[in-house]
């Protein structure tokens, strides 16, 4: 009967993730790592944390479970988007292209993938253009491959999501 109950409360907070009630959903993926450590709600807990705003408490989260999970990719693939909120958007928002062309650097070094890599790259080329290095703007479009522009919806439990174009 436990692992029905415990099954039921991860359905539930997963789908208080999905509708973006983080706080719920960290409570519980909080009290599962406590019990049970494990990858699964080690990106959750930090990804709650992200969309909460509580950008240095995902951080030393992020750098505790990175410690005990290295190889983890989705934990890799949240400190890129960590990167992304602290770095990369209000370099772009104060429009300070050098800024924003050392924070995608920086996110690029964490290995982002799908979107998070899509938009480090636009970010860069963007910068790069009006800084004028023309040379910068290639090495950052290469960086992308065609697999990573689409011009159709892509679908994430089935909901749709916005091209990238």
């Amino acid at each position: 009967m436990g692992n029905l109950q415990n099954l039921l409360a991860w359905k539930k907070a997963e789908k208080a993730r999905f509708d973006g009630r983080y706080a719920e959903a960290l409570e519980f993926f909080t009290h599962h790592y406590s019990e049970t450590p494990g990858t699964d709600s080690a990106w959750r807990i930090v990804f709650c944390c992200r969309k909460l705003g509580r950008f240095d408490e995902a951080r030393a989260h992020l750098d505790q479970m990175l410690e005990a999970h290295p190889a983890d990719g989705f934990l890799h693939q949240e400190n890129a988007w960590l990167i992304y909120e602290l770095e990369v958007r209000p370099a772009r928002d104060e429009g300070n292209a050098a800024n924003l062309m050392q924070a995608a650097e920086h996110m690029f070094s964490a290995g982002p993938e799908g979107i998070a890599r899509t938009l480090c790259a636009f970010a860069a080329i963007e910068a790069a253009k009006e800084l004028n290095l023309w040379e910068d703007v290639v090495l950052w479009t290469d960086r992308l491959s065609p697999k990573d522009l689409t011009p159709h919806p892509r679908e994430f439990n089935g909901r749709k999501l916005t091209s990238d174009l």
